[in-house]
This record gives C-alpha cells, structure tokens and sequence, in this order.
C-alpha cells in the first residue's frame, strides 16, 4: 500500500475494500449454494470452480499482503551492477539515501525504490493503491508478454527506442517466465517463487549479448 493512500482516514481507507469483499462473498453464496445454480451441476463442476475461486482468494490476500518495497539491508549486497550512471559510478537514490540495485527504481508514491517495479497502479488490489513489481508480478497475467521478453513496462517505454538498445536481462523465454513463476509444478498456484528474494539483489544476465 503507498504512503499517501496511509493518509487516509481508517474507516474511508478500508470501505470501497469492505464494499467489494461483500460483493464477491454475494457472488459466491448467490451462484455456489443456490439450488439453482452450481448444486445443480455434477459435483465435478463444482469442484472446479471452488478450486478456482479459492486459487483466486489466495492471490487476492497474497497481493495485498506483498512486501513491494525493497529491504535494503538485506537485499542490496555484492557490486555486480551493469546499470551505471553516464560517470560509471553505481546508481543511487538521493531520496531513500541507498544504493540502488539494477531494474530497482523510485517510486514518488510510494516513497520507496521498488525492485524491478513495472509502474505504480493506483487501482491495484481492491483500490488499495500499489507499485507492479517484482512481488506482484506473478499475480499480473498483462505482464505476460513482456515477461517473456524480461522486460517490464518502464524498461519497455524507456528503452525500446534508444539507439543501441540491449536487453542483457532476456535470456530465453523459459528462463524469463522462470524469474516471475517459479518452478513450473506450481506456477498456476499462488506462491511466491523462493528464488525471488535473490532477485532483489541481481538479476541473470545472457553474457552472449555482451558480445
């Protein structure tokens, strides 16, 4: 959640949340448990769209609950950098006063340097205002096409017209969508990949495009 939608007062902070919890609670019992509806079909149907809607509630409470911002402490480590300013020194953000890791930029509404953030959504999970990065890009099925190429929205906006232009990041498809899902046994569920918090400190290169 971004520090300016904490601003708000409490009870206004959480009503359009409450307001659409409600809404998909009435969703459920009004399809699910009517007599009409789900019961009426095989119970293999039924399973199915619990299970689905249960996948769904997770990576709802998951996404909400994310830890979007970037623990310099623990994830800033090593001098493996290949982002540099125009003088070769590492980059660094004035306003958090850290280092700033490769694919790690600053997001004004969050006030914090976001890893690999894609943009900041000020409609993401449930109005809750929140930055797209590497914490919720694997609830993101949009991303999916630049997850392919290793990209996010900002690199793909910044970089896709400068002259010269190398994605040292993208190496390979498979391997891309590795980085944002995880082993491929539970890609479909919502779990966050463990090899992420690696990622926060640096990210794979393909050392061929350096050629």
């Amino acid at each position: 959640m971004c520090s300016s939608w904490k601003k708000l007062p409490p009870l206004l902070r959480w009503l359009l949340p409450a307001a659409i919890a409600l809404l998909i609670v009435w969703v459920y019992v009004g399809f699910a448990l009517n007599s009409m509806g789900l019961l009426a079909l095989p119970v293999g149907y039924w399973l199915q769209y619990n299970t689905t809607f249960a996948i769904m509630l997770v990576c709802l409470g998951r996404t909400m609950a994310a830890h979007v911002t970037l623990d310099v402490a623990k994830h800033v480590q090593g001098d493996g950098s290949i982002e540099l300013k125009y003088s070769g020194e590492k980059r660094f953000c004035r306003k958090c006063n850290v280092p700033k890791p490769d694919r790690t930029h600053h997001c004004s509404a969050c006030g914090s340097c976001i890893a690999k953030m894609d943009h900041h959504c000020v409609v993401c999970v449930f109005f809750t205002s929140m930055c797209v990065g590497l914490a919720l890009l694997v609830f993101c099925g949009m991303h999916l096409v630049l997850s392919m190429c290793n990209l996010t929205t900002l690199e793909y906006c910044e970089k896709r017209g400068t002259i010269g232009f190398v994605n040292y990041y993208n190496v390979g498809v498979l391997s891309n969508l590795h980085q944002v899902f995880g082993n491929w046994l539970v890609a479909c569920l919502p779990i966050y990949p463990s090899h992420m918090t690696a990622l926060r400190q640096q990210f794979p290169v393909n050392v061929k495009k350096f050629d």
